[in-house]
């Protein structure tokens, strides 16, 4: 069973990861990251006034793509040309390879993904979605047959070009937009946060990652993976929290009410952009423009930003920095607005994360903007995050890697999670994993058979001992008593009953007392003769009688009465008659037979 999960965060600056233990106290053991080669595109433009992922997909390429387009923001961004729709190149890697390839190779070349290590990740370039979908019942099993058909006219392909996952969340409150003409709400007993992409991507992916030799048990939206860290370091479990994660090209924005998900979306738009407009504003290279948003860059005029630094060099970085964020902050303005016109629901408190959260001055910039609370993501509640990952740059980089392994831990309920991995992508196990694992098992099952067949070697030799001693006492036995050694039980019982005999046993065919009946049934009852003794010699197989009678006419009927016994081979007088008187006469006869 694997021990290690590792969270994998494919971003457009660079590829991270971190690993979490498992067990009854998961903990996380190592990070690492490695820089992605930046692939120069077409320039694209700022993030587009989306709504939230209640009313569209959670990925938006420019603002033009939405407008004419109400409900359905994004439908071009993924269209089947991979345009958006006034043209602009979406942001792909090149293709002959993809650009966090070699990232992946240096990963693995210095033993950062452990072979059998759970990986959990997602598709990169925001290649996975999330739309809401309401739904008539709460019964997952009702929903899975009719919400292909409900999807059809939100998702931007057909619904068999797309694997989704979702969720059921009960109602809790009523759209506005769902009143009636009458003025009444219409009933809706739950919501379904629907995830998806593109079969065609999922399949090219997981194929790219089948190079390298790794196998992802689960494949989620970014945007969606962000709720485990936020359930972990919210304060509150009664509050709505919002954490925006702010990247290299995208921004994702999610917001956990009661920790369900809310609203959850991702704005084209990061610290790239902020260097391109550093990069136009002073007539810069973009190494330089990043250099200089990384060293210097600061959004002053924020409570809290150092007076020290209010030069003119840094008031013009400060105001070129201002003035590109204001799209993605009055993107973000406008989806709480939406929420809370749908919902009531308020924001009590808002975090942010990724590697352009640092730019010195933005929480309190966001905060003066947003009018409520805003500070770093806090991580203590993860066990031993601060403790491995010791620095808050790259504390707020790993966020989401870290809050994908935790879906491991803390969202492993099927009907709590959503898995692009399903139908023909279903996981079916680590192939090298499952291999090393069939050889372990395999060695232990043959030391296990060598000792089971080493215990029954022993118990043969135990048994065949204890047979042979069986034997040697049968055979001394059976030949004291038939003469022979006898071994087949249906025989002694034979030889035992008289019922067979084989001539060399002194056991007698017909005992005395036998011979004696047959031979006072053969008497006539007129005669009289008294048999003082009968005795038997085994050896020679012969019978002595001894006895008395009224005459010696009266012996030679007694003989020729014991010749008419089957056994009886010869009688005859054994020497002359003892005449005592006239009706006193002393016999002994000698017969040979068969019935000793």
């Amino acid at each position: 069973m694997s021990t290690t999960i590792i969270g994998l965060d494919f971003g457009t600056h660079s590829l991270k990861l971190i690993r979490l233990s498992m067990g009854r106290e998961p903990r996380v053991i190592g990070y690492d990251m490695e820089p992605i080669p930046r692939v120069v595109t077409p320039e694209e433009a700022g993030p587009g006034d989306a709504q939230d992922f209640d009313d569209a997909p959670t990925s938006v390429v420019s603002k033009d793509d939405v407008e004419g387009a109400p409900g359905e923001a994004g439908e071009d961004a993924a269209g089947d040309d991979g345009a958006s729709a006034n043209g602009a190149a979406r942001p792909e890697a090149a293709d002959d390879a993809k650009p966090w390839g070699l990232a992946l190779e240096r990963l693995i070349e210095r033993g950062a993904i452990d072979d059998d290590a759970l990986i959990v990740t997602f598709l990169p370039e925001n290649q996975a979605m999330s739309i809401r979908q309401e739904l008539p019942f709460e019964e997952r099993a009702k929903v899975e047959n009719i919400l292909p058909h409900m999807l059809n006219d939100r998702l931007p392909v057909a619904t068999e070009k797309v694997i989704f996952d979702f969720q059921i969340f009960p109602k809790k409150k009523l759209s506005t937009e769902s009143f009636s003409d009458t003025g009444v709400a219409d009933e809706v007993a739950a919501e379904a946060l629907v995830g998806f992409a593109r079969r065609e991507q999922i399949g090219e992916f997981l194929g790219e990652l089948r190079s390298y030799h790794i196998n992802p048990a689960t494949l989620g939206v970014p945007e969606l993976l962000m709720s485990y860290a936020l359930q972990r370091c919210a304060p509150s479990t009664d509050a709505t929290y919002a954490v925006i994660d702010i990247g290299h090209r995208y921004t994702r924005v999610l917001v956990l009410e009661k920790y369900d998900p809310v609203v959850a979306r991702s704005i084209q738009f990061g610290g790239e952009q902020l260097t391109d407009a550093i990069a136009a504003r002073f007539k810069s290279s973009y190494e330089q423009a990043e250099h200089l948003k990384e060293i210097r860059g600061v959004i002053l005029g924020a409570a809290g930003a150092s007076s020290d630094a209010r030069n003119e060099a840094s008031v013009a970085l400060s105001e070129c920095l201002s003035d590109a964020t204001r799209p993605l902050i009055r993107d973000i303005r406008r989806t709480f607005q939406s929420l809370y016109n749908r919902t009531q629901t308020k924001i009590d408190a808002v975090y942010i994360c990724g590697g352009t959260s640092l730019l010195s001055g933005l929480p309190e910039y966001l905060e003066q903007e947003f009018g409520v609370p805003v500070s770093h993501l806090p991580t203590d509640n993860i066990s031993g995050f601060s403790e491995t990952v010791d620095t808050l740059p790259a504390q707020l980089k790993l966020t989401l890697a870290t809050s994908a392994a935790l879906q491991q831990i803390d969202g492993r309920d099927e009907d709590r999670s959503i898995n692009l991995r399903r139908q023909e992508f279903a996981y079916r196990g680590k192939s090298s994993y499952l291999r090393s694992q069939i050889f372990k098992y395999a060695g232990a099952a043959a030391v296990l058979f060598l000792l089971l067949m080493g215990m029954l070697w022993a118990q043969k030799i135990q048994l065949e001992a204890q047979r042979d001693a069986m034997r040697n006492a049968l055979t001394e036995q059976t030949t004291k008593l038939f003469g022979e050694p006898i071994y087949s039980n249906s025989v002694i019982q034979a030889r035992l009953s008289g019922e067979e005999t084989s001539g060399k046993g002194f056991v007698p065919r017909a005992s005395a007392y036998e011979l004696y009946f047959k031979l006072a049934s053969n008497i006539p009852a007129d005669l009289n003769v008294t048999f003082d003794r009968v005795e038997t010699d085994v050896d020679r197989n012969i019978a002595q009688l001894y006895g008395e009678t009224t005459s010696p006419q009266s012996v030679e009927q007694l003989i020729d009465n014991l010749r008419a016994v089957d056994c009886v081979q010869s009688v005859r007088q054994e020497g002359e008659l003892k005449i005592k008187s006239d009706t006193e006469v002393d016999f002994h006869l000698h017969v040979s037979s068969e019935c000793s």
